[in-house]
C-alpha cells in the first residue's frame, strides 16, 4: 500500500475511533422540567442497534414514549450501541430489551434510565431521580423486561397464571367476597397440578426484576404495564394477582409447594407496596383484578415508613436507593407537597437515614411507626455504639420478622398518635416522651418454620415433642409455674396470635372462638404431620385451621417472654431479647417496646413487641386527666 494511503487510513481510523474519553453524548438538560428519551430505530434481531437522544418537556411529551423496566445485570459485561453517532456501551440486558422491543419498520420513542440520564453526573443524576415517578406515569405504558426465554416455557406459564387467577375470581365472586368462606382447595383440583408447568410459574419469579428496588415504582405507577419474558407478554395485574391468591389462599400455596418445593413468590407486604401508588387517574391497575382489589383495600393507610419496611429485602446497587427509588410513592409526599427527602447522591447513606428519620418523626403520620421499623441483625450489633439503636437502617434488609405495628390495626398502647413526641438530644441520641413499665424474666426459644416452610416449629427444653402450640405452651407453663407467675392458655395463645390486629377490637374474638380455632389448627397439624393423609374437616374446622396457620406463618425467628408483672408477650426477633431488658411504652405509639438499660437515664432501642393486656392503653390509664406528660422521657442511644 502506498504511504500516502496508510497516512489517509490511520487518520480515518483516528477520527472514528471508539475512544470517547473526551467526549459525551449528553446535551446538558436545560433548567425546568426536561429529560431525554431515546429514539430506537427499526431493524432486525441480529442488526447492530442504532438509536439517538432528543431532549423534550415533561409535561408536554405525556403519552408520547414508552418506558423501560429491567434489571442493569452485570456492568462488566457490555456491548457497544450507536448513540448520537458514537459508539457507546450498555449492558447485554438492556441490548436484549432493545432488540425485542425495537420495531422492523420504523423508530420506537423509549425513556431508558440507563442512556437517558447521564449516569456520571451526580446533579443531573439527583435531578432526574426526583422526577422518575412522573416519568414513567407519563409514558404511554411501562415494558417490563425479564430476560430471554431459553427454554420456551414462558407462553406455557403465563397461560396457566391466567387459568388459576380465573378460578379464584370466580370462586371469590361466588363466595360473596369472603374469602375465608371460599371453597376449599382439595382434590380433584379445579386447575392444572403439572409439576413441569408450575416450575416454569417458579422459574418466572426467579427473574431479579422481582428483587430490585426501582422495579416496584416503574411497574406500580404505570397506566399500563405489560411483562415480557422473551417474546411471551402478560399484564402485570395478572402476576400479581397469583401471588395474591397465592398468600391469602393457605391451601392453594400449600398444594403448590407440595408439587414445587421451595416456590418463591411475592408476599403480601411486598405486593401491598405496588398497591400504595395511587395515581389520580380514573382507571388504575391495580384495581383491575378481584384480588389486587380485595388487598387493596388493606393498604390504604399507609405510611412511608411501611413502603420502606416492606422494600428493605430487595436489592439495590446504591445503597441510598433504597429510599429514593420511593421517593415517587404518595406516601414519601408530606402536608405540604414535598418528599420528606431530596435526592441526594452527594450525601452519604448514614447522613440520608438520619435526615429521613428526623423528618419521619416529627411528621404527624410517620412519628408513631418510625421506632417500629428498627431492625437490629444481632445483640452486638445493637450495643455497639456505632449506629443510634433507634434508627432505621433501611439498606440493610436484616432478618424476617413479623411487623406488630400498623395503623390499620386496633393497637393503641401509647393512647392517642398526637401524645408522640421526639427531638434530637444532641450526639445522635433521642428523647421520647415514654415511660417503663415492666421487666423481661424469661424468654423462649425462637420459634422456626419447618423445611417446607409452611407451619412453625419449635422443640420445648424438656424435650416435648408435637404440635408446635403445644411444645411451646410446655416451655411457657413450666417456666412461669418456677417463676412464680401464673399465665392462663387464653392469653398464651392470644399473644401467639399477635391479638388478631386484623379485628376490631381487642375482645373481637372469645375464649370460645379461640378454643374452636385451636382445635382445628391442632387436627389438621396431627394428621400431616404423619404423612400424605387428608384430614376429615368440615368447612368450619377448615377455614379456621387455614387462619390460624396463615397468622403462625409469619411468627418466623419471634420469641415469647414472660416479665415480673406477669405479663406474657412476643418479640418479633427473640434473639435480641435477654433476661433484665425493660418494656415501654411510647406516648403516641401504637405498640410497646423493649429497651436495654446501658447507663444511668439512657436505654437502647432492641424492638416493638406485643404484650398482652397494654395494646389497649392500659397502662396510659395511670396518665388520665394529665395534660403534661412532658415530665416522662427516655433517652435513647
Amino acid at each position: 500500500m502506498p504511504e500516502r494511503s496508510i497516512v489517509s487510513s490511520e487518520i480515518e481510523r483516528l477520527e472514528t475511533s471508539d475512544d470517547i474519553s473526551d467526549k459525551t453524548i449528553y446535551e446538558p438538560l436545560p433548567a425546568g422540567e426536561f429529560i431525554r428519551v431515546l429514539k430506537l430505530q427499526p431493524g432486525d434481531t441480529d442488526h447492530d442497534i442504532k438509536c439517538s437522544l432528543e431532549i423534550v418537556d415533561l409535561e408536554q411529551s405525556k403519552g408520547s414514549y414508552e418506558a423501560i423496566s429491567y434489571v442493569w445485570g452485570d456492568p462488566n459485561d457490555t456491548i457497544d450501541v450507536q448513540c448520537n453517532g458514537q459508539r457507546v456501551p450498555i449492558t447485554l440486558s438492556l441490548a436484549d430489551a432493545l432488540r425485542n422491543f425495537r420495531h422492523t419498520s420504523e423508530p420506537r420513542l423509549l425513556w431508558v434510565d440507563a442512556l437517558c440520564i447521564n449516569q456520571e453526573d451526580k446533579k443531573e443524576k439527583g435531578h432526574q431521580v426526583k422526577r422518575m415517578g412522573e416519568v414513567y406515569a407519563n409514558a404511554k405504558r411501562t415494558l417490563v423486561w425479564l430476560g430471554c426465554d431459553d427454554q420456551n416455557i414462558a407462553k406455557d406459564a403465563f397461560a396457566l397464571i391466567l387459568e388459576a387467577n380465573a378460578y379464584f375470581a370466580d370462586s371469590f365472586l361466588q363466595a360473596n367476597q369472603r374469602t375465608s368462606m371460599m371453597a376449599p382447595f382439595v382434590k380433584p383440583y379445579p386447575i392444572s397440578m403439572d409439576r413441569e408447568r408450575w416450575l416454569g410459574v417458579a422459574s418466572l419469579f426467579k427473574f431479579p426484576w422481582f428483587r430490585r428496588v426501582w422495579t416496584v415504582q416503574e411497574s406500580a405507577i404505570a397506566e399500563e404495564c405489560h411483562v415480557y419474558w422473551g417474546s411471551a407478554s402478560i399484564d402485570i395485574a395478572d402476576v400479581l394477582e397469583i401471588c395474591v391468591w397465592l398468600s391469602q389462599r393457605q391451601d392453594f400455596k400449600g398444594t403448590i409447594c407440595n408439587v414445587v418445593r421451595n416456590f418463591n413468590y411475592l408476599g403480601p407486604r411486598n405486593i401491598g407496596t405496588y398497591l400504595r401508588y395511587k395515581a389520580h387517574r380514573p382507571k388504575r391497575w391495580q384495581q383491575s383484578r378481584i384480588g389486587l382489589a380485595y388487598l387493596a383495600t388493606k393498604s390504604e393507610n399507609s405510611t412511608f415508613m411501611m413502603v420502606l419496611q416492606a422494600s428493605r429485602y430487595l436489592k439495590a446497587s446504591d445503597p441510598r436507593d433504597h429510599v429514593y427509588a420511593f421517593l415517587g410513592c404518595p406516601a414519601a409526599i408530606d402536608s405540604t407537597g414535598r418528599t420528606f427527602v431530596e435526592a441526594d447522591y452527594t450525601s452519604s447513606i448514614d447522613d440520608l437515614n438520619l435526615r429521613l428519620a428526623y423528618a419521619s418523626m416529627k411528621n404527624a403520620a410517620e412519628g408513631p411507626f418510625f421506632l417500629s421499623a428498627v431492625r437490629h441483625n444481632s445483640r452486638d450489633r445493637l450495643l455497639d455504639g456505632v449506629h443510634p439503636s433507634w434508627l432505621p437502617v433501611w439498606h440493610v434488609a436484616g432478618e424476617y420478622c413479623r411487623d406488630i405495628a400498623n395503623p390499620t390495626f386496633w393497637f393503641q398502647a401509647g393512647g392517642i398518635r398526637k401524645l408522640f413526641t421526639a427531638t434530637e438530644n444532641g450526639e445522635r441520641r433521642l428523647s421520647i416522651g415514654a415511660c417503663t413499665f415492666d421487666t423481661v424474666i424469661w424468654r423462649s426459644s425462637t420459634i422456626q418454620k419447618d423445611r417446607a416452610d409452611l407451619t412453625p416449629t419449635y422443640v420445648s427444653t424438656s424435650g416435648l415433642h408435637g404440635v408446635f402450640i403445644d411444645t411451646l405452651w410446655d416451655d411457657v407453663m413450666r417456666s412461669s409455674s418456677q417463676l412464680g407467675i401464673t399465665v392462663q392458655y387464653a392469653d398464651f395463645f392470644r399473644s401467639l396470635m399477635i391479638g388478631y390486629p386484623i379485628n376490631d377490637g381487642f375482645s373481637s374474638i372469645s375464649d370460645e372462638e379461640q378454643q374452636r380455632m385451636i382445635d382445628a389448627y391442632r387436627k389438621r397439624t396431627s394428621v400431616a404431620g404423619r404423612g400424605n393423609q387428608e384430614a376429615v374437616m368440615d368447612v368450619v374446622e377448615r377455614r379456621d385451621a387455614t387462619w390460624v396457620k396463615g397468622i403462625l406463618y409469619n411468627i418466623h425467628n419471634a420469641s415469647m417472654f414472660l416479665t415480673r408483672g406477669g405479663r406474657i408477650g412476643i418479640a418479633p426477633l427473640g434473639h435480641l431479647v435477654e433476661v433484665g431488658d425493660v418494656c415501654c411504652i411510647v406516648f403516641g405509639a401504637t405498640v410497646p417496646f423493649l429497651l436495654t438499660p446501658v447507663r444511668e437515664g439512657r436505654h437502647k432501642l432492641i424492638s416493638e413487641c406485643y404484650i398482652n393486656g397494654v395494646m389497649n392503653g392500659e397502662i396510659m390509664q395511670q396518665f388520665a386527666g394529665s395534660d403534661d406528660l412532658s415530665e416522662h422521657c427516655i433517652v435513647l442511644e
